[in-house]
């Protein structure tokens, strides 16, 4: 689906079914032999040739420098009021990124807090804008601490929650990931990448600005924030807007979540992949049933 071509550890960490190792091995040799797949360099793929691998093992060396620049901006985000959980979304939680690629974020806040907190970052976001850096600050998608179970359940948002690498909040993420068990349905041999994991941050000014926040006048503005930014999105969406990729804006709300649904992005690439995975095993059925 995204031309990017895999390693024997992430077909064996990608399937669909706890299986084998070395059984694995043996049937990736079997359909290299047959040509109904190519390895090239370490690298497994359904198109012959090294312009994949190539273009891989670039977009994996670029991903080195953006992982560190964001581990420093997560660290930055972790310091505002009701920041609970950190975490790299998007192409570079895949460990690929390109000139032209965003630092996706996922971020996780307190309970009923989630609005007031996303405020803030957006404005503190502003100030990046007209230096060139808005890339580095896309806080794509939140949730909150009472709504950290994701609804769609299905294999593209398996994939996102597996492969998301948390950077701060040790505890919520683990609260996070013990409440999307269910992505072990589709991903059984997957193992979460914590290695830029940090513990929550607790700097005093951010405790001083909760405590003021938490005042009942607040419960108010919270749903007000919401509220307003959901109208001003699906005002943007009716009137055509795009956003820099040229995809039409679409954003959708709740007292438990934020996230970004450009033209539906989810269920078109879902629809896509199962026609083009039906094409697929009628040409290997042979080997289907290890999948």
């Amino acid at each position: 689906m995204f031309h990017y071509p895999l390693t024997a550890d992430e077909l064996y960490a990608f399937c669909a079914k706890a299986v084998d190792r070395q059984k694995l091995e043996v049937e990736l040799s079997e359909m290299v032999s047959e040509q109904l797949i190519f390895h090239t360099d370490r690298f497994y793929s359904l198109c012959p040739g090294n312009q994949l691998a190539e273009r891989r093992i670039k977009g994996n060396k670029a991903a080195i420098s953006q992982l560190q620049i964001a581990s420093k901006i997560a660290w930055l985000i972790s310091l505002f009021p009701y920041v609970r959980g950190v975490g790299i979304s998007g192409s570079l939680s895949k460990n690929f990124a390109d000139e032209s690629s965003d630092i996706d974020f996922f971020i996780i806040t307190a309970k009923d807090r989630l609005w007031i907190s996303r405020t803030i970052l957006m404005l503190f976001r502003k100030i990046w804008v007209p230096f060139g850096r808005g890339k580095w600050f896309c806080m794509n998608y939140w949730v909150d601490e009472a709504g950290i179970e994701i609804v769609e359940k299905n294999i593209f948002t398996a994939i996102e929650i597996a492969t998301l690498v948390p950077m701060c909040g040790e505890k919520t993420f683990e609260d996070f990931f013990a409440a999307n068990e269910w992505t072990r349905n589709y991903l059984p041999n997957y193992v979460v990448n914590n290695k830029f994991l940090r513990v929550k941050n607790n700097w005093l000014m951010k405790r001083l600005l909760e405590t003021v926040f938490d005042l009942p006048i607040f419960n108010k503005l919270e749903r007000r924030l919401m509220l307003i930014t959901g109208k001003r999105y699906k005002k943007k969406t009716e009137d055509g807007q795009l956003n820099k990729k040229g995809i039409l804006i679409g954003m959708q709300a709740s007292e438990r979540y934020s996230k970004h649904n450009p033209q539906n992005f989810q269920f078109v690439l879902l629809k896509r992949y199962e026609q083009k995975l039906n094409d697929l095993l009628q040409k290997v059925s042979k080997h289907a049933a290890i999948f």
